[in-house]
């Protein structure tokens, strides 16, 4: 199975059985898969994940994108703070216009942008 069909189906499916799926692959392919999601679903099912496996798609997941995965999974799930999600739109002073106009069809056919940022070289 193909890194588009796997995403096509966990977003088919609920986090428990998406999790599920994702374990039976390897963690690489999982952690793109996971990144190519909306990131409430992905965060639902990263919390699914069992726990060895989790570790070794963290392992596998660039530093940036592993940190906000485990700061969302860090809230109680009656707090404001797992309510949050990281920004979508998210753009370097040095990308063009219509770059970034390409990114965001690609990333609105699967969330809502309403709002983008440029951010400084460090973040």
């Amino acid at each position: 199975m193909d890194e588009n069909e796997l995403q096509t189906r966990c977003e088919a499916l609920g986090p428990r059985e998406a999790a599920d799926r994702l374990a039976e692959h390897d963690p690489a392919l999982a952690s793109r898969v996971l990144q190519r999601l909306r990131p409430d679903l992905a965060q639902d099912i990263l919390t699914a994940l069992p726990a060895a496996f989790l570790r070794r798609v963290l392992q596998a997941t660039p530093q940036d994108t592993a940190a906000r995965w485990k700061l969302g999974a860090s809230y109680p799930d009656d707090s404001v703070g797992s309510l949050m999600e990281a920004p979508a739109g998210e753009f370097h002073p040095d990308d063009t216009v219509a770059g970034a106009i390409e990114i965001l069809r690609e990333l609105t056919k699967h969330q809502l942008v309403t709002y983008c940022f440029v951010t400084a070289e460090d973040g």
